[in-house]
């Protein structure tokens, strides 16, 4: 009988070892590791409401790689995979709090969600990826081509009533608005563009 409770507790641990995995995989980007557009649109709608019921700001950064295609037409997709690994690396880097979340949204467009961050700490972090990445291009070891990223913020204000899909879309116009001023670059939705870092 004792046999027969440990081959049982033994094959229960296995399979909720395999649960485990398997609800990793389904909320992770497999490229990355980093966090999927599922799991992002869970945690925004959560921190979200959690922003409208304290008061605290939330702010969104959305950002994607400059001319990601041509890079990866001109030196293959290893190659873009290899830039993709390594930015994500950065955000991972500059967004260390429990609650931060980063995420790989599909192709090179990430976002990185901060709960109780206002947007002049947003733009500070948008501007340390953007020297981090600089940074790291300049590394003759890197083995990586230089590469620069346009990154759009949203920081939602005490009051406010945005639902996800508008959060999503003033940080996504701040993205645009930044590619449009020349890219490499941060855009604050609502302000004046920040200057090239």
């Amino acid at each position: 009988l004792s046999a027969w409770v440990v081959l049982c507790i033994g094959t229960a641990m296995r399979l909720a070892r395999v649960a485990r995995r398997t609800q990793r995989r389904a909320q992770s980007d497999p490229l990355t590791g980093l966090a999927n557009r599922h799991r992002f649109d869970e945690a925004l709608a959560l921190e979200l409401r959690s922003a409208q019921r304290t008061g605290q700001p939330l702010s969104l950064l959305l950002l994607d790689v400059d001319h990601f295609k041509g890079l990866n037409d001109s030196l293959g997709h290893p190659t873009g995979d290899k830039v993709l690994q390594s930015l994500s690396g950065v955000l991972k880097d500059r967004a260390r709090r429990p609650r931060d979340l980063v995420a790989r949204l599909g192709g090179d467009e990430f976002a990185i969600l901060l709960p109780e961050t206002s947007s002049q700490a947003a733009a500070a972090i948008a501007t340390t990826v953007h020297v981090d990445l600089a940074n790291l291009s300049a590394q003759p070891t890197a083995l990586l081509p230089a590469f620069t990223i346009s990154v759009g913020i949203h920081t939602t204000r005490h009051g406010e009533t945005a639902t996800p899909t508008e959060v999503f879309e003033r940080t996504d116009a701040a993205l645009y608005q930044a590619k449009q001023a020349g890219r490499n670059r941060s855009a604050t939705h609502g302000e004046e563009i920040a200057s090239p870092a």
